[in-house]
């Protein structure tokens, strides 16, 4: 009984736990005119849930310090 009792507890715990790993949100700043650039943020120990969530705000947080109305630019970012 202890050993179907611990088969259990073990499966359970490896069914629960997150996948969490170094992810990377990989950015691309489009211009109206110019060159293109890419820049990478590394999420240590993230879980893919959470690293989409913040790869989603990493775009919405540089446009609003670089208006696209202002500059043309547009910023778009993705869950490698």
């Amino acid at each position: 009984m202890k050993k179907i009792t611990l088969i259990v507890l073990a499966v359970a715990g490896v069914t629960l736990a997150s996948c969490k790993k170094d992810r990377t949100c990989t950015c691309t700043t489009t211009p109206t005119s110019g060159t293109v650039s890419t820049y990478k943020v590394t999420y240590y120990d993230a879980a893919k849930k959470d690293a989409r969530l913040l790869c989603a705000a990493e775009a919405t947080q540089y446009d609003a310090v670089t208006p696209v109305a202002a500059t043309g630019n547009k910023t778009t970012c993705e869950l490698k």
